[in-house]
């Protein structure tokens, strides 16, 4: 590096250190969005809010409300089936389970009682997972009272696989996201904004050659989005507890790699524009 490239490079972090806007959008917004996501989804995935509806005295359906309630992946609400089907319209329920009065199936019973599933056409996409957990159940309380072992099981070995919150899982879109605002904006941008105001013009008339221009604007971005995108990780690992497994240095590789490409895009999208939108409002 030459040292009037790394006078460019100076020039240009200067430039961007006292562009407020800039920081805000590269820095402390997307630091502000993991904070937003962080607290939005630092508990766990919510119930499903089911309503139940039992007209049956029999011993069935209660063992069939009993398993529900004691089921994690459910919040059951009881009540009379006109009450809780305003709710179901309402959104306070996602579905409604109407148990009939003849609920109540013995060990020779041979018969098939229809259980009524009250659900709102917008969650009717959700009926392809709830509709297995019902059946399941009602298979294994049938089972328990015809005294009917199953012919298969389930053996589940746990090998503690590590878990991956939404604000991990979210993480790696947030950099990118910022790797490529810094980068297009800050090579196409500048291009056009020095080109309109006919800073280029006055810069070729002095000793800077376009290579010391362009290889400055390079390094100086390279810097600018390795930094911020530290920072960021800094943040989100030790304020919000995010957890990172792999490679530092193939993650910094890929880093470097995209940034590279950003900036080309944005050199070339910066000769085909005239001006940006931004000059074209402040024109009009």
């Amino acid at each position: 590096m030459t040292p009037l490239q790394l006078h460019l490079v100076r020039v240009f972090l200067k430039i961007f250190l006292r562009d407020r806007q800039s920081i805000f959008f590269s820095l402390f917004f997307p630091a502000l969005l993991m904070i937003a996501l962080g607290f939005a989804n630092s508990g766990d995935a919510g119930k499903i809010r089911l309503a139940i509806a039992n007209q049956s005295e029999g011993a069935v359906a209660q063992r069939f409300i009993d398993s529900m309630q004691t089921d994690t992946m459910f919040e059951v609400t009881l009540g009379d089936e006109s009450s809780l089907r305003r709710g179901v319209v309402e959104g306070d329920y996602r579905l409604l389970l109407v148990l009939p009065p003849e609920f109540d199936v013995s060990q020779t019973a041979v018969t098939t009682t229809d259980l009524r599933l009250v659900v709102d056409a917008a969650q009717v996409r959700e009926l392809g997972m709830l509709m297995p957990l019902l059946e399941q159940k009602l298979l294994d309380i049938e089972r328990e009272f015809r005294d009917m072992s199953p012919l298969f099981s389930l053996a589940i070995e746990d090998v503690q696989a590590r878990s991956q919150s939404y604000l991990a899982f979210l993480l790696p879109g947030i950099m990118a996201f910022t790797l490529m605002q810094l980068a297009i904006a800050g090579s196409g941008f500048n291009i056009v904004e020095y080109r309109r105001k006919g800073i280029l013009k006055r810069l070729f008339v002095t000793p800077i050659k376009p290579s010391d221009f362009i290889t400055a604007i390079v390094l100086a971005r390279m810097t600018i989005v390795l930094v911020q995108l530290t920072v960021l990780l800094l943040f989100a690992v030790f304020a919000l507890g995010v957890e990172l497994v792999g490679n530092y240095a193939t993650l910094y590789l890929i880093i470097t790699a995209g940034t590279f490409i950003f900036l080309c895009l944005g050199f070339c999208l910066g000769s085909i524009a005239k001006q940006t939108m931004i000059s074209r409002l402040r024109n009009k």
